[in-house]
This record gives structure tokens, C-alpha cells and sequence, in this order.
């Protein structure tokens, strides 16, 4: 069992400085919170073997929904998220485009074999005013013609009294995406068009998803730290959430960070190095 009050007083005994009132218990919850993201940040960027991964277990958060609005989601409306790994966005694929709409009857343009209860999209209906744009639970009537229902017991059936024109039919499926850079924006070879891969983006403490008409991403992240170290608590059990060769490289950093504040040269160097030994 290691505690916050463990690891400060380990790291008393690393800096070779009993305890004086120097660093009250907020100044050491700091340190250790600083250090605590810090090596955080810096195993998630160097990860590459096996040892960096199960470091890493309690910040792996993986298969996580969430919706976009106008193709795109705030950072902040994730509050766990520190950086991510994948991404993958939802979009449309058309499967038939729409012949007519009469009642609750969709007739499309050609046949198809959509199954009873499948959940399908209806996208670009005209008119707007009663748009028909969303998702759909279908009772395939013909190959031709569907009757849909905005409910999963197909209770409540569609009901279109004024459709004139226009419609496609398909899926939203989840597929693999690719990372956009601002550079690659306005260059002439522009990916932002690309057929065969979803895009997104960081821009504005947005991810900003390609085709905007993409309504959700499935997200794999590694989530910020969940349980801090707080160096008076004897209770909580820090091996709980991490193991404990990542807690000795938080301890060693800590050691730096309270050797920069006291201008301890030789003892930030000497840290440096366990740093890198524990690496």
C-alpha cells in the first residue's frame, strides 16, 4: 500500500531535508500534482513497449461515444480527456436514393434487402418543412418500398403528407479517420475531400470532424490522472490506480520540482538521471 503521505515522506528522505514548515502541504500537493501530469504526458508521447502500457492502464479509456454537433464536439465537453489515440467518426453511407414518399411508405429506386427493426438514416428530403432527416427503424414491405417508425417497437410510424422530391437512404457507420493539420488545409493537395477516410481536427479546444455532416465519433483516449496525491492522506491507496514503478518516477520528478524550488542544482541533476534510469 503507497499513500500520498508515504511518497512525501519518501521524498523528504530523497532530498536529504527533514521536514522544516519550508513546503506546507498545498506546496507539496503542487509539486506532486505537477509531477503527477508530467510524467503522465511524457510516458503517453514515449509509449512504445510493454512496460509504457501497463504504466499506462489507468488512463486508457477506450470504444467512448460521443455525439457531434455540426460535425463537430468542444474538448471541454470531455471532461476526463487528456490526449488522444483514435479516433473514429460516424458518417453517412448511401445505400439507395429515394423514388417517393407517400404516408408512411418510402419508396426507394431500387431494390434493396433491409432487414425488419434495422436502423437506417433518411438524409436530404425535400421539403424541409417536413423534414424527414434522421434515423429510422424500417418494415421492409417489398424490396422497394419501406414503412418507417422513429422508435425501436415500431409504434409510431412516419407520416408525410407534402413529399415532392429528393432523399437517399443508408447507414451511419462508424470508420477509420485521419488526422488533419492546418498546413494541409490549404495546401493544393487538400485531403479534405478524401473519399476513403473521414478527417478531423484540433482547432479552437474543438474536434472538428470531415464530412461535416458526421453526427458522432467512437473515441479511444488516454484520460487525465483521477486520483491525486495528496500528501497528508494516509487512507487512500495509490497502488489502487497506479502501480508502483510509475509512482517512483512521479516520486522522482517531485524530487526535481522541489529541488528547482529550493535551487538545488546538484539534486536536479542527480534526479534528471533517476529519472531517466526508471525509464
Amino acid at each position: 500500500m503507497t499513500t500520498g503521505l508515504n511518497l512525501a515522506e519518501q521524498l523528504y528522505v530523497k532530498v536529504n531535508q527533514p521536514y522544516t514548515g519550508y513546503f506546507d502541504a498545498v506546496k507539496l500537493n503542487r509539486i506532486f500534482q505537477e509531477s503527477l501530469y508530467k510524467v503522465a504526458l511524457d510516458t503517453i508521447k514515449q509509449c512504445s513497449t510493454q512496460k509504457d502500457y501497463d504504466e499506462l492502464t489507468w488512463a486508457n479509456t477506450t470504444q467512448q461515444e460521443f455525439a457531434l454537433v455540426n460535425g463537430m464536439i468542444a474538448i471541454t465537453d470531455i471532461p476526463d480527456y487528456l490526449y488522444s489515440k483514435e479516433i473514429k467518426v460516424r458518417t453517412f453511407n448511401k445505400i439507395a436514393n429515394i423514388a417517393d414518399v407517400e404516408g408512411g411508405i418510402v419508396e426507394l429506386a431500387n431494390y434493396q434487402n433491409f432487414t425488419l427493426g434495422q436502423q437506417i438514416y433518411v438524409k436530404d428530403v425535400n421539403p424541409p418543412a417536413q423534414s424527414m432527416d434522421g434515423y429510422w427503424y424500417c418494415f421492409p414491405t417489398s424490396p422497394k418500398k419501406l414503412k418507417l417508425f422513429s422508435d425501436e417497437e415500431m409504434t409510431v410510424p412516419l407520416n408525410v403528407t407534402n413529399y415532392i422530391n429528393g432523399g437517399k437512404v443508408g447507414v451511419r457507420i462508424y470508420q477509420d479517420s485521419q488526422m488533419i493539420t492546418s498546413d494541409e488545409k490549404v495546401s493544393i493537395f487538400s485531403k479534405l475531400n478524401d473519399p476513403l477516410h473521414p478527417l478531423y481536427e484540433f482547432a479552437e479546444q474543438n474536434i472538428k470532424c470531415y464530412p461535416t455532416d458526421s453526427d458522432g465519433v467512437l473515441m479511444d483516449y488516454y484520460k487525465k490522472p483521477t486520483v491525486m496525491i495528496l500528501t497528508t492522506n494516509n487512507t487512500i491507496d495509490l497502488e489502487v490506480t497506479y502501480n508502483l514503478p510509475f509512482l517512483y518516477t512521479v516520486l522522482d520528478y517531485a524530487a526535481k520540482l522541489f529541488s528547482m524550488d529550493t535551487k538545488d542544482v546538484q539534486g536536479m541533476q542527480m534526479y534528471d538521471k533517476e529519472i531517466i534510469d526508471n525509464e
